[in-house]
């Protein structure tokens, strides 16, 4: 904890521009992100860039640019499983992921929900063989005297009802939110020499998903580690309750938390004494 709160001060004074040193911090980003999408207006818009050009850190500029894409504009594209064709362009599927993100377990096992993604990504995967299938998500559900992980259910589940090859799917079977879903899969990636990606969850949960894995690509990138994004391939269902509302807000608070520990998190061998 005393790390976290170390890094962030120091994060907070250098992404600090020299011309509003005293104004402008990191979470002033955050936060005109979010009003900029409760009441969207130009002068909005034009406030937080304002803000990412005194900041001029990499990482969020390009967290700042996907937002007004996929919350600030009405042409963000989002691609459905069994209603879109995918066209993306990914050059070497050997060195390609598919990172399938997890759902709450009902009485320790898969729901529909979690089913669904899973045959989102094996659709994906067939059409480009080669490609690693990461599936990422902990022991949910308060029901779960086992203690089954999402993660090891939808790997049974892609071999077994998919006929995914065992040797593609790898797993995460400690992720217990959205924050670490992204941490540990990049973790994965890295070892794995990925560089290229395609997130999997359901429709409403993609935009503040890609926000992270936005940051999290980022970082890398800083680090001369090539990530690219390549797109997102949704699973349509209703949300549950709230969610359609509350998206934008999750996505700033659970960028807030990434910020403070995710690039410790990403790169532990260079915070290590």
């Amino acid at each position: 904890m005393k790390r976290a709160a170390a890094w962030l001060a120091v994060f907070l004074m250098i992404w600090a521009g020299p011309a509003r040193a005293a104004a402008v911090t990191a979470e002033t980003v955050l936060q005109d992100m979010l009003a900029a999408w409760q009441e969207p207006s130009a002068e909005a818009a034009e406030r937080l860039d304002r803000d990412v050009e005194t900041l001029n850190e990499p990482v969020l500029r390009s967290v700042a640019e996907y937002w007004k894409q996929a919350f600030l504009s009405d042409d963000y594209p989002l691609y459905y499983f069994r209603t879109d064709r995918p066209n993306w362009e990914i050059p070497d599927p050997s060195k390609h992921a598919f990172i399938v993100l997890g759902y709450r377990l009902l009485n320790g096992e898969m729901s529909r929900e979690l089913k669904g993604r899973c045959l989102a990504a094996a659709e994906a995967a067939k059409a480009w063989p080669g490609a690693l299938v990461i599936v990422t998500g902990g022991a949910s559900g308060t029901d779960n005297p086992e203690r089954k992980t999402e993660a090891a259910l939808m790997a049974d589940y892609l071999v077994r009802r998919c006929r995914l090859p065992k040797s593609t799917i790898r797993q995460d079977p400690k992720a217990m939110s959205t924050v670490q879903n992204v941490l540990n899969s990049f973790r994965i990636l890295r070892e794995e020499g990925i560089e290229t990606l395609t997130v999997v969850t359901s429709g409403y949960h993609m935009r503040w998903a890609m926000a992270l894995f936005t940051a999290a690509a980022a970082w890398y990138r800083e680090q001369g580690i090539p990530f690219r994004i390549i797109g997102n391939w949704c699973y349509d269902t209703r949300p549950p309750k709230g969610y359609d509302r509350i998206n934008a807000r999750k996505a700033v608070s659970q960028l807030k938390a990434l910020l403070i520990t995710g690039k410790d998190a990403l790169f532990p061998e260079k915070t290590s004494p």
